[in-house]
């Protein structure tokens, strides 16, 4: 299955779940079933550390690794121009131990903007059909991005989108 397809399924999937968890033209409703105008921001989606804490309240076998700060991101991207304004890795039981914290279950990154989160999946895609990065699975969510163990099967990977708790 093509990765865009596998993206499109998770979304599809994740619909219900989703909804008014970001911010739409006019008007949405909030996770708790608030209606809020355009600009507001859930702040669960506005916490990588919050959202692995969904995953683990949804049921996943995960915990959280590491919270980054801009002086430890590997990437150097935290607080940067383009850059995701929160970090967080974390493990999940189901893969092998592993000193990269994609490989040992994943990473969620936050941006301040939907098209800033699009360019960084972009990047993602590219250096993954380049080889620069081992196996992952990503996934896009306004403007969040998941970046998923390769150690998992699809399914696992779409299970373990699926367990945003509240």
């Amino acid at each position: 299955m093509s990765r865009r397809v596998l993206a499109a399924v998770a979304a599809a999937l994740l619909g219900a779940v989703l909804t008014g968890c970001t911010v739409g033209n006019d008007a949405d409703l909030t996770s708790s079933g608030e209606i809020k105008g355009a600009g507001y921001i859930d702040p669960a989606w506005s916490d990588a550390r919050k959202i692995v804490q969904m995953f683990h309240n949804g049921g996943a076998p995960v915990e959280l690794a590491k919270e980054y700060d801009e002086g430890d991101d590997p990437e150097d991207l935290l607080g940067e121009p383009g850059g995701y304004e929160s970090k967080a890795a974390f493990r999940d039981s189901r893969v092998p131990e592993h000193d990269d914290p994609i490989a040992a279950g994943g990473v969620v990154e936050v941006f301040e903007l939907d098209t800033e989160a699009r360019d960084r999946i972009d990047d993602l895609e590219a250096r993954l059909a380049s080889g620069e990065l081992p196996h992952e699975y990503h996934f896009l969510h306004g403007r969040v991005v998941i970046r998923v163990s390769g150690s998992l099967d699809e399914y696992s990977a779409i299970e373990l989108e699926t367990n945003l708790g509240d």
